[in-house]
C-alpha cells in the first residue's frame, strides 16, 4: 500500500537530491579512475598507518545506524588508506576512503559510502592533507551541515585486515588499466549523452519561443481588430492607422497564419467602415423623427397652455366663493366657542379643586407604591447570596407601608407576591443550575481523559507503525523474505492504527455534546 511505499520513495528522492547536488557540481565521485584501489594494505606499525577506526557519534537517525561501528584497514585509493566496516549494514559494506582532486577540487576529501567511488556517500570531509580519516569535522551527504558529534578514532596495533572479510585480490596491472579505460569510455558517452539531452532541450525551448512569438504578434494584431470593431466614427480612422503599425511591427512573426491574419484585418477594416455609415444613416433618421416630435411637442404645449388659462379662471373664482363661505361658517363657529367656553371654564374651576385633592392622595399612594417597588426590585435582582437578606428588608418594608397604598394595594400586594415567588424560584434554579454545572464538567472531565487514554493508545500504534515502516527508510536491499514479513508487520500495524483512531472517533462522536464545558 501507500503507507508502505512511502519510507522507501522519501529514501529514493533523498539520494536523488544528493546525486543532484553533486552532479550540479561537476561530477560525483565515480569508479575510481587511475587508482590504486584494490592493493592490499599494509597493516600494523610498519605502514604508519592505523590498523583499524573506530566510528561514534552522527545524530543523523538513518546514517547513524550505517557509519558508526569498527572498521579496519582494507586497501588503498588514491595513495591513501581504505578502511572497512567489520560488519555489513542491511547487506551492504560501508567503506571509508579518500578521492583527489580529478574529477574536481569540491570533491576531493574523505568520503563514506558502500562502494569505492560510488555515486551514493553518506558523509563527506574536505580534509585533503591528512594521510588518514580525520577525527571530526565530518558534513552529513555531500552538501549538508557538520555534525558536531560524529567522530573517527584511530586504532594502532597489528591486527590482521584479512578480520574484517575476504582480502580483495591483488589485480595485475594490465587487467587495471582495461577497467580504467573502460570507466573513461564510460564517462565520455555519458558526457555525451548529457550534451545531446541539452541540445534537444535548446531546439525544444527554441521552438516554445517561436510560438509564444507568434501567439503574441496574433494576439497583438487581433486585439486591434476588436478594438476596430467596438470603434465609433470618431475615433475609426486613428484605429485603423493603429492596426497599419502593429500590422508592420508584428505580421511576420504570425508565421503560417500570415494570410489568415490579413484577411481578418480587410474584414474587420471593411465591416467597420459599412457599421459607421449605417449608423450615420441611422443618426440622420433619427433626428428626423427627433424633428417630428419637436413639432407635435410645441402644439400640445400650446394646447395646454390654453387649458391651463381656463383652469386658473375657474380656480379663481372657486376660491372666492369658498373664502365667502368659510368667514360665515367662522363667524357662527366664534359664536358657539364662546358660549362652550364660558360653560367649560365654570366646569374646569369645579373640577380642579377636586383633581387637587385627589392627586395629592394618589401622589402619596404612588410614593409608598414606587417605594416598596423598589425594594422588591432589590429582591428580584439579587444575587443568591443576597437574597435572604434583600426579602427582610421587603418585608419589613410591606409593614410599614402598605397601608399607605390605597386603591394600589391589591396592585402592590400581587406585584409583590409574584416578583418574590419568581426570586424565589429563580434563587432555587440557580442553586440546582450550580450543582448540574458542577456535575456536568465532573463527568466531562471523565470523558475527556477516557478520550485521552484512546488518543494515547493510538499514537503508540502509530509510533509502532513508524518503527516498522523506518526499515524501508535506509535504501538497503532486502531480501523477498525480509520484505515479506516487514510488510506483513505493517499491514498489521495499519489495521491497528485504524482500529484504535476509529475508537477514537467513535468514542468522540458519541460523548462529544456531554464533553463540551458547561460554563
Amino acid at each position: 500500500g501507500a503507507p508502505q511505499q512511502q519510507p522507501q520513495q522519501q529514501q529514493q528522492q533523498q539520494w536523488a537530491n544528493v546525486n543532484a547536488a553533486v552532479m550540479g557540481c561537476g561530477a560525483a565521485p565515480a569508479a575510481p579512475a587511475a587508482s590504486s584501489f584494490g592493493a592490499p594494505a599494509a597493516a600494523g606499525a610498519g605502514s604508519g598507518l592505523p590498523s583499524g577506526l573506530t566510528v561514534a557519534g552522527c545524530d543523523h537517525a538513518t546514517i547513524g545506524v550505517i557509519v558508526r561501528g569498527d572498521f579496519v584497514l582494507h586497501s588503498q585509493n588514491h595513495n591513501k588508506p581504505v578502511y572497512k566496516k567489520t560488519v555489513q549494514v542491511d547487506g551492504l559494506d560501508v567503506m571509508l576512503y579518500f578521492w583527489d582532486e580529478r574529477d574536481g577540487a569540491n570533491f576531493c576529501g574523505w568520503w563514506f559510502g558502500p562502494k569505492v567511488g560510488g555515486d551514493q556517500v553518506w558523509c563527506y570531509h574536505p580534509d585533503k592533507a591528512s594521510p588518514y580519516p580525520p577525527a571530526s569535522g565530518w558534513k552529513i551527504l555531500y552538501n549538508g551541515p557538520v555534525d558536531q558529534t560524529l567522530s573517527v578514532t584511530p586504532r594502532w596495533g597489528n591486527a590482521p585486515a584479512a578480520s574484517a572479510g575476504p582480502a580483495v585480490p591483488n589485480l595485475n596491472q594490465t587487467r587495471m588499466q582495461q577497467q580504467q579505460a573502460l570507466l573513461e569510455q564510460q564517462r565520455k558517452a555519458e558526457l555525451l549523452k548529457r550534451q545531446q539531452q541539452l541540445t534537444m532541450a535548446q531546439d525544444l525551448q527554441k521552438k516554445r519561443l517561436e510560438e509564444q512569438a507568434k501567439q503574441t504578434a496574433t494576439l497583438n494584431i487581433r486585439r486591434v481588430i476588436q478594438k476596430i470593431r467596438n470603434s465609433t466614427a470618431e475615433t475609426l480612422e486613428l484605429v485603423i492607422s493603429e492596426l497599419e503599425v502593429v500590422k508592420a511591427k508584428d505580421l511576420e512573426a504570425c508565421g503560417n497564419q500570415k494570410a489568415v491574419i490579413l484577411a481578418e484585418c480587410d474584414k474587420a477594416v471593411q465591416q467597420g467602415r459599412m457599421k459607421i455609415e449605417l449608423e450615420k444613416k441611422q443618426k440622420l433618421e433619427l433626428a428626423q423623427k427627433q424633428l417630428q416630435m419637436q413639432q407635435q411637442l410645441e402644439e400640445r404645449k400650446k394646447q395646454m397652455e390654453d387649458n391651463k388659462k381656463k383652469i386658473e379662471e375657474n380656480k379663481l373664482k372657486l376660491a372666492e366663493d369658498l373664502k365667502r363661505q368659510k368667514q360665515e361658517a367662522i363667524e357662527k363657529r366664534a359664536e358657539e366657542v364662546k358660549k362652550a367656553r364660558e360653560a367649560a371654564l365654570k366646569k374646569i374651576e369645579d373640577d380642579k379643586l377636586a383633581k387637587v385633592a385627589a392627586e395629592e392622595r394618589k401622589l402619596k399612594e404612588q410614593q409608598t407604591a414606587i417605594a416598596l417597588r423598589k425594594v422588591a426590585q432589590k429582591v428580584r435582582m439579587a444575587k443568591p447570596e443576597e437574597f435572604e437578606e434583600a426579602k427582610a428588608e421587603l418585608d419589613e418594608a410591606m409593614a410599614k407601608d402598605f397601608e399607605n397604598c390605597g386603591g394600589q394595594k391589591e396592585l402592590i400586594k400581587t406585584e409583590i407576591d409574584k416578583i418574590v415567588e419568581q426570586a424565589s424560584a429563580r434563587y432555587e434554579t440557580i442553586k440546582l443550575q450550580r450543582q448540574a454545572q458542577i456535575e456536568k464538567k465532573e463527568a466531562a472531565m471523565k470523558l475527556c481523559n477516557e478520550l485521552e487514554g484512546l488518543v494515547e493508545a493510538a499514537e503508540s500504534a502509530v509510533v509502532k507503525l513508524k518503527e516498522s515502516a523506518a526499515f524501508f527508510e535506509d535504501g538497503s536491499e532486502l531480501s523477498v523474505a525480509d520484505v515479506e514479513e516487514i510488510t506483513q508487520v505493517i499491514q498489521e500495524g495499519v489495521l491497528e492504527c485504524g482500529v484504535r483512531t476509529q475508537a477514537c472517533n467513535d468514542f468522540y462522536l458519541k460523548h462529544k455534546r456531554d464533553m463540551k464545558d458547561p460554563t
